[in-house]
């Protein structure tokens, strides 16, 4: 939500002032209630669509599904920006700026999230690549160790629950309930190297928890 109104804020800021000098530019004969529910439609409007690229785009999987994704929502954006700003200010479709909004947007948005890596998501739901798995632990994630009972015995962290990897999914309820039945809580999963707890993310991640990290190692952690 968080992310929601500060995007919609930020439209609503850049989209009166471009909405009221282009009004200015064209002899100032636009309505100032006009001006003000347009602003407001653009600011709903874009700013809804670039907080769904913010934060759903970069849990596609594959990375041509993010670009075009993030490709049709941009263009989206951007080409309803300006048809509003033409209707409102010219009172007509102006398709030159429309077309030429719809490709800046396109280009853009499959620019940004061809070169976005996915990473842990933060509590907004949208890529966090600056919180790793130690900052995650710290904050109070949920922590499952995927090894076995024997390498658990000779070392573990003590905020870990122990869930190794063949099991896990006949115990996706036991960690859902761990995770207070909140599949989008912070979850780190860590094993010896790094493979089983990657396995153990698919896992996860398959079964509807959104914020996964791969922890790595175990003496990476402690």
């Amino acid at each position: 939500m968080r992310r929601l109104l500060v995007n919609v804020l930020l439209y609503a800021v850049f989209g009166g002032g471009l909405f009221a000098f282009a009004a200015f530019r064209n002899g100032g004969t636009v309505s100032p209630v006009a001006l003000v529910v347009a602003v407001v439609v653009v600011a709903l409007w874009s700013g809804g669509l670039t907080t769904a690229i913010d934060r759903l785009v970069p849990r596609l999987p594959a990375a041509s599904t993010r670009v075009l994704a993030g490709a049709t929502l941009g263009a989206a954006s951007l080409g309803g920006f300006a048809l509003a700003l033409s209707l409102v200010v010219w009172r007509r479709p102006v398709p030159q700026l429309v077309v030429l909004a719809i490709a800046v947007g396109a280009l853009m948005q499959a620019a940004r999230t061809f070169a976005a890596r996915p990473g842990p998501l933060n509590r907004d739901g949208a890529p966090d690549d600056d919180t790793g798995p130690k900052q995650l632990i710290a904050a109070g994630a949920l922590v499952i160790d995927v090894r076995e009972q024997s390498e658990w015995d000779r070392g573990h962290l003590p905020m870990a629950r122990l869930v190794p990897v063949g099991e896990l999914a006949a115990r996706l309820d036991e960690v859902a309930a761990w995770a207070g039945g909140d599949k989008d809580a912070p979850v780190v999963v860590y094993c010896a190297s790094g493979r089983r707890s990657e396995r153990a993310k698919g896992v996860l991640e398959q079964a509807g928890f959104t914020h996964v990290a791969n922890g790595g190692g175990f003496g990476e952690l402690i």
